[in-house]
């Protein structure tokens, strides 16, 4: 059952949302009033994604975060993540990247799509050996159904045409999943702060992640901006 893909919302840019700080614009001005899901995907139309984060609720959208890996505080210092530091909560702009996500858990949450469903706590040993290979110390990672299969399969299915999209498929038709993602500098419709391109085939989940330490514009070699 794929209807929610072919979902159509408001697509236009830029546009204003209750709560932000100033309007929400597509990336380079891109322009989809009438835009499905899937269409949404292709294309990264922020406006899109903004309007989900408000119409099923940012803290639900941070919390499935956390279900699917996410870390609930940051390992170096205890503080909460996918939320306002002031504790007013999660806002909309989750769904456009607002909160720091480490590549490394960004992977292991998209391997939560690639597995249908179920959740593998990312680890970097799993078990060792003696020389005689007895196991002689193993993690005990235990897996966890995180999202409906139907969920899981609707967001591969509608990431699956996104590789090609962005000139970047596998080699010989491979099959992949995959969504780029920009963090827009400033409402800026020009520069980004950060720039993603994560996916995963049956077998591999990889997340890549362009930026810098602080908050300003990332540009490639040519002095254009990095998307």
């Amino acid at each position: 059952d794929k209807v929610s893909v072919y979902r159509i919302y408001d697509g236009s840019s830029p546009r204003e949302f209750p709560g932000a700080d100033g309007p929400v614009r597509n990336s380079e001005g891109a322009q989809c009033p009438r835009c499905s899901v899937l269409e949404a995907m292709r294309r990264s139309i922020n406006t899109v994604f903004y309007q989900m984060a408000l119409d099923v609720g940012p803290d639900n959208v941070a919390a499935l975060a956390h279900k699917m890996g996410v870390p609930a505080k940051r390992t170096d210092n205890q503080v909460p993540t996918l939320t306002e530091k002031d504790g007013s909560g999660t806002a909309a702009g989750i769904g456009l990247g607002q909160y720091e996500v480490r590549p490394l858990d960004q992977a292991a949450g998209f391997s939560v799509f690639a597995n249908g469903g179920v959740q593998h706590p990312a680890h970097f040993v799993t078990r060792v050996l003696d020389s005689s290979g007895h196991v002689v110390w193993e993690n005990g990672v235990k897996s966890s159904r995180a999202l409906d299969p139907k969920v899981a399969n609707d967001v591969t299915y509608a990431m699956k045409p996104i590789a090609a999209a962005s000139e970047d498929p596998l080699a010989d038709g491979r099959d992949s999943a995959a969504k780029t993602g920009t963090q827009q500098l400033n409402h800026s419709d020009v520069d980004n702060s950060d720039a993603w391109m994560v996916g995963f085939t049956p077998q591999v989940s990889t997340a890549v992640w362009v930026g810098a330490a602080g908050y300003e514009k990332i540009r490639n070699a040519d002095d254009r901006p990095k998307e």
